[in-house]
């Protein structure tokens, strides 16, 4: 059923196509034109010209199908092999760098603590020798 409908779209694309491009370039009116147009498609249907089309427009879309999946298939292979042979070292340095500026906040936050029980220590002296002086 299927070949059927495609084979019927394409006579009708021939027999529009047709009737526009004799009512276009000709001296004929619009009903002759028309008249004209479905008779070159009918001629296009019963020497197997419309069958022929529909086999060509399988063949392109066959290949337009095959196309996509290899490109689907060669995405997901390259995708693959990218993880595999960058990800790990990827992921290493990802952990080492981590690592570090972990530590470097840890180490940034020690010494402002430390800043912090300097200042307190030096107010504590200073509020001492305050009190000392009176």
């Amino acid at each position: 059923m299927g070949i059927i409908n495609i084979i019927s779209c394409i006579f009708a694309i021939l027999f529009f196509a047709l009737s526009d491009i004799v009512s276009l370039f000709s001296t004929f009116s619009e009903v002759t034109s028309w008249v004209i147009g479905f008779g070159l498609a009918l001629i296009a249907g019963v020497t197997k010209i419309v069958g022929s089309i529909a086999g060509i427009f399988a063949i392109v879309g066959l290949m337009g199908a095959i196309g996509i999946s290899i490109i689907i298939i060669a995405a997901i292979g390259a995708a693959v092999i990218l993880n595999l042979s960058i990800g790990g070292p990827l992921k290493r340095w990802q952990e080492r760098r981590q690592s570090e500026i972990e530590s470097f906040k840890t180490a940034k936050g020690f010494d402002k603590v430390a800043d912090f029980i300097g200042g307190a220590k030096k107010g504590a002296e200073a509020a001492g020798a305050g009190e000392e002086g009176k």
